[in-house]
């Protein structure tokens, strides 16, 4: 790299002075353009808040259900600082704060504009937001800055009020509905109790009814031994019978009998003590036979009686089996309603005693004040500073500049030049 002594520096800046001067005046003169003509002012005013995390949740006032309106309650501390700034540059914020500081409402690009004019921040992890607000001017900047924090307090109280009491109402609501199914469930248990076939006095006669039937079934199976003994004995006696003759023969001597007597002695003329001496064969009835018919009759009546007593338990198992039938469809239905009464009674008493405190909760955030719980200004913007590039700054940039790109093109035309003079005095040479 060549080296230049301050003489030669002197020479070749000397040599171009009025490029350098040129050069100079253009970066100047149109830095003075720029910053007169297409430069603003910019000055910064700043305020600040304070909130209270709130949850962030829908602004449509349609809180749904039991659960979202609890949820949004007790779970009213879930945002932090951050997450509110967010809701600070919204449309229905800016529209507010361009209409007040009477911005061309006209103009399809006005909230956008607004929105560049704002910055938002906070500081750490506190509580605190910055709302800073540029402009080109300086008032017109410590007007915005107290116009948007607050149309934000005035907004994001107004939704919250809404929100709170749009959940009072749904709450006074739901209040109301579950006292009144309390109410309800505890007549119709009352009426269920007060009915003639009240389920304690269905369910006491299906347990007296399924005593009887099992002490029936006990009889029965007594009548069954005792039908199955009689009908062995009856087989017996019938065998028996079968094997017994109804007459038995006895051998008589003719004179204990005076009829036969006087019959044989007028037919033979014999002497009466001869026909004494003569026995004859007699058939008489057989008293083990007469035993045994009356044993065998008697065993058919016992047990024509055990069986009709038999069938008469059967009757009666079969009306209690079938009254019991009829009874258990309606203990069910009993059981089921006075289980159903009984969980509305329970679960409808709990969510009155819930119900009712998140009302005193709500009420209470009302009557403490929305604007205060949600946001306060805690420093409002009095004064403005000027940001950014000043004028002056620019143009002299601009000086600086036009002297470096100067000095480089008095460089270039010394050593234009250079080789100028070495290519004549080549050519001189040559001729």
């Amino acid at each position: 790299m060549k080296k230049f002594s301050l003489v030669e520096l002197s020479e070749i800046f000397n040599k171009s002075k009025f490029v350098i001067l040129s050069i100079v005046a253009v970066f100047t003169i149109c830095g003075i353009l720029y910053s007169v003509l297409l430069m603003d002012n910019a000055f910064e005013s700043e305020a600040i808040l304070k909130v209270t995390p709130i949850r962030k949740s829908s602004t449509s006032g349609n809180l749904g259900d039991l659960e979202g309106i609890i949820n949004f309650i007790e779970d009213s501390n879930l945002t932090n600082a951050e997450s509110i700034s967010q809701q600070i540059k919204i449309h229905e914020v800016m529209n507010m704060t361009a209409s007040e500081l009477k911005m061309d409402m006209e103009d399809k690009n006005v909230i956008e504009v607004l929105r560049n004019k704002i910055d938002i921040g906070t500081f750490d992890e506190s509580n605190f937001i910055y709302i800073k607000f540029t402009d080109s001017d300086g008032k017109t900047a410590v007007r915005g800055a107290n116009a948007v924090t607050d149309n934000f307090i005035e907004y994001i109280s107004n939704e919250v009020l809404t929100q709170y009491q749009s959940a009072a109402k749904f709450i006074s609501t739901q209040h109301a509905k579950e006292t009144q199914i309390y109410e309800t469930s505890i007549e119709e248990l009352k009426g269920l109790k007060a009915n003639n076939e009240s389920f304690d006095e269905l369910q006491l006669e299906l347990n007296e009814n399924l005593s009887q039937i099992s002490s029936y079934k006990k009889q029965l199976s007594d009548i069954n031994i005792e039908i199955n003994s009689l009908g062995a004995g009856l087989e017996e006696a019938i065998l028996q019978l079968q094997n017994t003759d109804e007459f038995k023969n006895i051998v008589k001597a003719v004179g204990s009998d005076a009829l036969i007597m006087s019959a044989l002695a007028e037919k033979n003329y014999e002497s009466l003590e001869e026909i004494a001496e003569l026995t004859m064969i007699e058939q008489v009835p057989n008293d083990s036979y007469a035993i045994l018919v009356d044993l065998v009759n008697e065993y058919k009546v016992q047990l024509s009686i055990l069986n009709e007593r038999l069938e008469g338990y059967n009757y009666e198992i079969d009306r209690l089996r079938i009254r019991n039938e009829s009874i258990e469809p309606k203990l069910i239905d009993l059981s089921t309603k006075i289980a159903d009464l009984n969980d509305n009674i329970e679960s409808s008493g709990i969510n009155r005693e819930l119900l009712r405190r998140e009302l005193n909760l709500i009420e209470a955030k009302i009557d403490a004040g929305i604007d205060e719980l949600i946001a306060v200004k805690i420093s409002e913007a009095s004064e403005f500073k000027s940001v950014g590039i000043s004028k002056l700054t620019v143009v002299g940039m601009a000086v600086a500049a036009g002297i470096i790109i100067s000095i480089l093109a008095a460089f270039f035309l010394n050593s234009w030049r250079e080789d100028k003079a070495k290519k004549d005095t080549q050519s001189n040479d040559t001729h």
